[in-house]
């Protein structure tokens, strides 16, 4: 069974004080699902995407968790993989952490690749297409 969904998630995440009494964090928040999720997702602040995902993931702070995976785009400023992405990304800074695998390309300014991750496919700087800097959510 698959869901379809168009989804814009809350533009604020939960606030959580710091012990040290430094101003309060955003609290990441989870997406998880038990079908896929075909549509397009708009998220803003820390998001972690627990689930598979077909469409456009759309936000500022994302992370693909280990297990996970999105086939279609991804458009944040920054994006962490840990699970597995086939299509696009599209961000100021990406990070493929532990077993991370992209299939696709990746437009950055900054791009980290960790020992155990596995990257197949493009790699190009954002100032190389002027036109993929597109404004992301939150951006202001």
């Amino acid at each position: 069974m698959r869901r379809s969904a168009s989804a814009k998630l809350p533009a604020q995440a939960p606030l959580v004080p710091d012990r040290s009494g430094a101003p309060a964090k955003p609290r990441v928040c989870a997406l998880r699902a038990e079908a896929p999720i075909i549509g397009n997702i708009v998220c803003d602040g820390p998001w972690e995407i627990l689930c598979s995902i077909e469409g456009e993931l759309r936000g500022t702070e994302l992370t693909i968790a280990a297990g996970a995976t999105v086939v279609g785009s991804v458009v944040a400023r920054d994006v962490t993989v840990r699970g597995r992405v086939t299509g696009t990304i599209r961000a100021v800074n990406v990070k493929l952490r532990g077993a991370a695998a992209v299939d696709g390309e990746i437009f950055h300014q900054t791009l980290l690749v960790e020992e155990d991750a596995s990257f197949d496919g493009r790699s190009r700087t954002l100032s190389d297409h002027p036109a993929m800097t597109q404004r992301h959510p939150g951006s202001g």
